[in-house]
C-alpha cells in the first residue's frame, strides 16, 4: 500500500497476478547428457596427490621438519632450565608450568613456521607460473597418460573448435543458459513495462507499507513491525530489493578482478579456488572461483592458476 503522508489513506498497488516465477533451477535434460565423462575410479586415479604425499617433496619437507624439531627442542630445553632455576629462587613456578609454557611456545613457533613455509611455496609457485605459464611438470611416480587424463590437446587455442557444453558434469544441467543476455534483458524490461500499468507503481516520495509472509525466525531477527524486535529493542536493518525477470535464476557469474596496490605491496598470493567473498552492489557471494585470462575476443580462455600482479583476470 502507498500513502500520501502520515495518517493519509492508502492505495493497494500490487495485485496477486504480479508474482514472479520462482523457478530457481532449470530442469535437466536427460537426452543432453550423452557425453563422455570418466568414472569415479578414473577420477580418483587421475586426481593429483596432495603436496605432502608426493615422493619428490618428502626429503625436502623432512629436512625442514627435522631442523624445526631440533630448534624447538633446543629452545624448550633452555627455557626449561631457566624456568627451573627461577622457580627455585622465587618459589612461584613449578616445573610442570614451565614445561607447558615451553610446549605452547614451541607449538606456536612451529605453526608460524609452517604458515611461513606454505606462503613461500605458494609465492614460488606463482613466480614460476608467471615465467612458464604454458608448462606443467610431469610427475616421476605417475604415468603421464594417467596424470593428464582429463587434459585435451588443441592444435590452436584460437581456431580449434570446442563446444562450451562438452564434458560438463550432469549438475550443470540445472544451470540456466542465456544465449545473449543483453537482448534478453531488454526484452524482459519491455515486457515488464507493458504488464505494469503506471497506476500500479508507487510515485516517488511516497510512503509504502509492505506486508511480507515470512517464517517465525525472520520475525525474531527483524521484528514483526517497524523494525522493532519482540523485546522492544531495535532490530537489524532490513534491505529490500526488487528483481527483474530471470534475475532469480541459477546461473554462472563472472567477475573481473585484479590486485590492488596495497595487495601487491604486501605480496599477496591469490591462488585459484581460494575462498573469496565477491560483492556486486549490495549482494555478496561466498565462493571458491576459478581464474581465467581476460580475453573477450576469443571463445576459449586459458586457465590462470594465480592472480598475477599487474594483470586482470576473470573469476568464475
Amino acid at each position: 500500500e502507498a500513502g500520501g503522508g502520515a495518517g493519509g489513506g492508502g492505495q493497494r498497488l500490487l495485485s496477486a497476478r504480479r508474482v514472479m516465477d520462482r523457478e530457481y533451477e532449470a530442469e535437466p535434460d536427460s537426452l543432453a547428457g550423452e557425453q563422455t565423462w570418466p568414472t569415479e575410479a578414473e577420477l580418483a586415479a587421475a586426481r593429483p596427490a596432495p603436496p605432502g604425499a608426493r615422493g619428490d617433496d618428502d626429503d625436502y619437507q623432512r629436512g625442514w621438519t627435522g631442523a624445526l624439531d631440533a630448534e624447538s627442542g633446543a629452545e624448550g630445553e633452555s627455557d626449561g632450565e631457566g624456568g627451573a632455576a627461577m622457580g627455585q629462587a622465587m618459589g612461584g613456578y613449578s616445573d610442570d608450568d614451565e614445561a607447558m609454557d615451553a610446549d605452547e611456545e614451541a607449538a606456536a613457533e612451529e605453526d608460524d613456521g609452517a604458515a611461513r613455509r606454505a606462503y613461500l611455496q605458494q609465492r614460488a609457485a606463482r613466480d614460476e607460473d608467471a615465467k612458464f605459464p604454458d608448462e606443467v611438470d610431469t610427475p616421476v611416480d605417475v604415468a603421464a597418460r594417467v596424470r593428464f587424463a582429463r587434459y585435451r590437446g588443441l592444435a590452436s587455442l584460437k581456431s580449434s573448435p570446442w563446444h562450451p557444453r562438452e564434458n560438463l558434469p550432469p549438475e550443470y544441467g540445472r544451470v540456466f543458459h542465456f544465449e545473449h543476455w543483453p537482448t534478453l534483458q531488454r526484452q524482459a524490461l519491455k515486457e515488464q513495462a507493458v504488464d505494469e500499468p503506471p497506476e500500479g507503481r508507487a510515485p516517488a516520495g511516497s510512503y509504502v507499507r509492505l506486508q511480507l509472509r515470512v517464517p517465525r525466525r525472520f520475525v525474531e531477527l527483524y521484528g514483526a513491525e517497524g523494525g522493532v524486535g519482540q523485546a522492544g529493542e531495535a532490530a537489524a536493518p532490513l534491505v529490500l530489493s526488487s528483481l527483474n525477470t530471470h534475475e532469480n535464476r541459477l546461473a554462472v557469474l563472472h567477475f573481473t578482478l585484479s590486485l590492488t596496490a596495497a595487495a601487491e605491496a604486501a605480496e599477496l598470493v591469490l591462488r585459484g579456488k581460494a575462498p573469496l567473498v565477491l560483492q556486486a552492489g549490495f549482494r555478496r557471494y561466498a565462493a571458491r572461483p576459478i581464474f581465467s585470462e581476460d580475453n573477450r575476443r576469443s571463445t576459449k580462455h586459458k586457465l590462470e592458476r594465480f592472480v598475477q600482479p599487474g594483470r586482470q583476470v576473470v573469476a568464475t
